[in-house]
C-alpha cells in the first residue's frame, strides 16, 4: 500500500454517495472505482468524484484497491465482504453485517483469517444519544437496565430498486416509525441493536 488509500466503491446508493463525499474530503483517501449492476448509478457517482466505473467486486479488486467498501444491499453483504477479505483487502461493510448470524459467523472467520481489517459501519453508537445512554447504563445512574425501548423515524427507501417497493401499510413518500423493543443483559446495553433512534426510553429496575 503506498501513502494514498485508494477504495473501490461496491454499490451506487444513497448511502453509496455518503461514503464518497466523506473520501472526498478525506486527505490521503481517493476513490478509485465505482461498482453498480444497474445501469447509470455507478456513473452518477464515477464522474462527480473522478472514479472510474467498473462491471463488479472482481474488477474492482482487479484494480488493486486498498478498501472495498460495500454498499450493496444486505443480501450481499457476506459473500462480498468474505471475497474482498479472501483477496487481501481492508473491507467496509454498511450495516448491517449480514441477514444471519451463520452468515456473520462466515464474514468473522474470513476476517479471522485474513490480512486486511474488517470494519462495519455501525456508526450510531457513536453518536451523542447512544453514548449517553451507554454510559448512563455503565455507570449505574439509573439502576440495573432490563429493557430498552426505542423508535427509528425515516423515509422509505425510495432509492432502492429492491427494497422500495410501495405497500399498503408504508406507501412511499410517507415516513415510518419501527419501534424496538431489546431485552438487555445485566450490566449492560450489549443486546440493543446500536442504530441511530430518534428517542430512547429506558425501564430501569433502580437498586434498593
Amino acid at each position: 500500500m503506498t501513502g494514498e488509500l485508494t477504495v473501490g466503491l461496491l454499490g451506487a446508493g444513497m448511502i453509496a454517495g455518503v461514503h464518497a463525499h466523506a473520501y472526498r474530503d478525506s486527505p490521503g483517501v481517493r476513490l478509485a472505482a465505482v461498482a453498480d449492476p444497474v445501469p447509470g448509478k455507478a456513473e452518477r457517482i464515477a464522474d462527480r468524484h473522478g472514479a472510474k466505473v467498473v462491471p463488479d467486486l472482481y474488477a474492482l479488486l482487479d484494480l488493486g484497491v486498498d478498501v472495498v467498501d460495500i454498499c450493496t444491499p444486505p443480501t450481499a453483504h457476506a459473500n462480498a465482504t468474505i471475497a474482498a477479505l479472501q483477496a487481501g483487502r481492508h473491507v467496509l461493510c454498511e450495516k448491517p453485517i449480514t441477514r444471519t448470524m451463520d452468515e456473520a459467523r462466515r464474514v468473522l472467520a474470513a476476517a479471522e483469517a485474513a490480512p486486511g481489517l474488517l470494519s462495519i459501519g455501525q456508526v450510531a453508537r457513536y453518536g451523542p444519544d447512544h453514548r449517553l445512554a451507554r454510559d448512563l447504563a455503565a455507570s449505574g445512574e439509573i439502576g440495573l437496565v432490563r429493557m430498552l425501548s426505542h423508535s427509528t423515524t425515516t423515509s422509505l427507501p425510495g432509492w432502492s430498486e429492491g427494497d422500495g417497493s410501495p405497500t399498503p401499510r408504508h406507501p412511499v413518500g410517507r415516513c415510518s416509525t419501527r419501534p424496538c423493543t431489546a431485552s438487555t443483559t445485566p450490566g449492560g446495553l450489549s443486546a440493543v441493536p446500536p442504530y441511530a433512534c430518534t428517542a430512547w426510553r429506558p425501564t430501569a429496575a433502580r437498586a434498593r
